[in-house]
């Protein structure tokens, strides 16, 4: 949860994994690799800036699992 300087929101977090399983029940392989790929880039940007580095644009880009309403 804590990723780099700025901590990731659990909300955030459970959102994502969320949607990523809703995309996978739902057959949609492409939908959930893309999202997985999105996850995954914010995470390892805002790793990289707690281990010195600079977060990439990936840390900031919202996440688009916010956008949907839970089942």
């Amino acid at each position: 949860q804590l990723q780099g300087r700025q901590r990731l929101s659990p909300e955030i977090i459970v959102a994502e994994h969320a949607r990523i399983l809703e995309l996978i029940e739902a057959g949609d392989a492409q939908g959930a690799a893309a999202m997985l790929d999105e996850h995954l880039a914010r995470a390892r940007e805002l790793l990289a800036a707690s281990l010195g580095g600079e977060a990439g644009p990936e840390a900031d880009v919202p996440s688009s699992a916010l956008a949907r309403q839970p089942r």
